[in-house]
């Protein structure tokens, strides 16, 4: 496994768009035009299949994390731009064969653009077929850009000129997301053991701003990816429960990270995940332990919404 730091991992993306023949996809939450721009002057082949994927939430755009223009730039320049809501990961993939995974989004301070940005960290890899397999799940579960969810988001957006967390897109974009559980990253997760023990750094797989009301951090974990596919697995399960051996061997399916996290790693998340909801008293779950291992029973009550 090879580390990339910093400025070293937009070095390495250059590289490797250079030497891409087929095609690459970008998965950032926040994406900038520069970027996209540079990116495209970097391509040597211009017949390579170019896909991207960020979150486009609407704050994301007016606090200007994401730029809303790279989607005519996309348009012009033969990229196909894709949204998801619940995006988190930055992952980058060169001819379905190469892949460099950190915490960099396509953003100036995320990939030290012209100047000194954020201290990230990447690592190199290679994929699998299964990982192949996983990236499609995750396009099929984003919704295509077109020129009609471009116009709405920008009459939206000129309506909206204040940026709020808690801003949604309206119900015709917000009803084009379904969204897909079938594919986790271990950032996805909390990674402290219970709420009471969290910094602003451990919060950051709910996406709040600062300061954060305990209140906010309920109401964000119950919306959270990991909390929604614990219900969408034990939804799919006839009486809805499931213990924690079989739910870790669901997780462990489930995480795309590379490399993949040992199962003792597994475990400790799904801990987390549960001691949350524990700690938080989230009426959906009733968890004991009826023998030697957890139970867990999803007993409904989750409001559901398709914004986030």
């Amino acid at each position: 496994m090879s580390l990339l730091i910093s400025q070293k991992i937009l070095d390495r993306i250059r590289d490797e768009l250079a030497q891409s023949t087929e095609s690459f996809l970008f998965i950032s939450a926040y994406c900038k035009l520069p970027l996209i721009e540079f990116f495209n002057s970097s391509i040597l082949d211009t017949a390579i299949e170019k896909k991207l994927v960020v979150r486009f939430r609407p704050d994301d755009i007016l606090s200007g994390a994401s730029d809303l223009e790279i989607y005519p730039y996309c348009k012009q320049h033969g990229w196909k731009l894709y949204f998801r809501l619940d995006l988190h990961a930055k992952t980058y993939i060169f001819d379905n064969l190469r892949c460099i995974v950190g915490s960099a989004n396509v953003t100036n301070s995320g990939l030290s653009f012209h100047n000194p940005g954020n201290y990230e960290i990447a690592t190199i890899c290679t994929l699998e077929a299964n990982d192949v397999l996983s990236l499609e799940q995750l396009i099929r579960g984003s919704v295509e850009m077109n020129d009609n969810i471009y116009d709405q988001m920008q009459h939206f957006l000129a309506n909206h000129i204040t940026h709020s967390p808690n801003l949604q897109w309206p119900q015709p974009i917000a009803d084009l997301f379904v969204p897909d559980y079938s594919i986790l990253f271990t950032e996805d997760f909390p990674l402290c053991s219970h709420p009471n023990e969290a910094n602003f750094d451990d919060l950051a797989f709910l996406d709040l701003p600062c300061p954060v009301s305990s209140g906010a951090i309920s109401l964000a974990f119950r919306h959270a990816k990991c909390f929604r596919w614990l219900i969408d697995l034990l939804e799919k399960q006839n009486p809805k429960e499931m213990y924690f051996g079989a739910v870790t061997v669901a997780l462990h399916n489930t995480l795309l990270n590379e490399p993949k996290p040992y199962r003792r790693e597994v475990k400790e998340l799904l801990s987390n995940l549960l001691n949350w909801i524990v700690d938080l008293d989230m009426p959906e779950f009733k968890i004991d332990r009826p023998s030697h291992s957890q139970r867990i029973r999803y007993v409904g009550g989750l409001i559901t919404t398709h914004t986030l």
